[in-house]
Parts: structure tokens; C-alpha cells; sequence
């Protein structure tokens, strides 16, 4: 949400997805709105995604979240993981290889993006 729009994003496991786009289980957004306009999309290799299911499996997965406020609005991310049996640890950040936060979505509900130069955030399980 920026205040002005409110949009959902989707991610999980499921025991039928791939690491690329399953179209019996993902769901494609159509192309990004225009500059200066609120978008919000997973990114996968040549899909734009509302909703990113990848396999179940022991190692890492991250997803890359992309998203832009309306003009001049901060970005406001909030989850609920209460219907959800996640094992091991849920962190939003902002480099997977070289962070400068995590922040556990476990213990937390949502994070404010006051940077509007920072547009692309990752959320990775282990």
C-alpha cells in the first residue's frame, strides 16, 4: 500500500510448482502502470507475477519483489502468515548476497519503505 492504493501480492510453496512460471498454479499481471504510478509485482525470468508459488525444498528460495508508490508516497508492505506452517526463517531484505537489513516476518507484520529510490526488495526462506 502507498496510502492512495492497496494492492496484494501472493507467495508460497506448493508441492506442484517450479522455480519458473507455472501457469496452472501462478498468476501473470499484465504490463507495469505507467511512470509515477503504483505497481507492485514478483519478478521471475520474462513474467510479472500477483501471485509466486515455487517447490517445496530444504535450500534457499527467494522471491524478488519489484513495486513503485504513487508520486512521492511511501511504500507500506504488511503480511499475514498466520494460516501458514512455514518451517525455518521468512526475511525481507534488501540484498540477498549483501544486506544491509533483514528484518524476520515472522516476529514482524510489516515494514515502511521511506526511500522511494528503493523500489526492488527480496524475501528469502531457509
Amino acid at each position: 500500500a502507498d496510502g492512495i492504493n492497496s494492492k496484494t501480492l501472493t507467495f508460497g510453496m506448493h508441492p506442484d510448482a517450479t522455480a519458473g512460471f507455472d501457469s496452472n498454479i501462478d498468476t501473470e499481471l499484465p504490463n507495469m502502470a505507467p511512470p509515477g504510478g503504483f505497481y507492485r509485482r514478483f519478478n521471475i525470468p520474462d513474467f510479472a507475477l500477483s501471485e509466486d508459488f515455487r517447490a517445496i525444498q530444504a535450500q534457499q528460495t527467494v522471491w524478488e519483489m519489484e513495486f513503485s508508490s504513487q508520486e512521492g508516497q511511501n511504500i507500506t508492505l504488511s503480511w499475514d502468515l498466520s494460516g501458514t506452517a512455514h518451517v525455518g526463517t521468512l526475511v525481507l531484505t534488501d540484498d540477498p548476497q549483501n544486506p544491509a537489513f533483514e528484518l524476520d516476518m515472522k516476529t514482524n507484520n510489516s515494514y515502511e519503505v521511506t526511500d522511494t529510490s528503493i523500489n526492488t526488495l527480496y524475501i528469502i526462506s531457509n
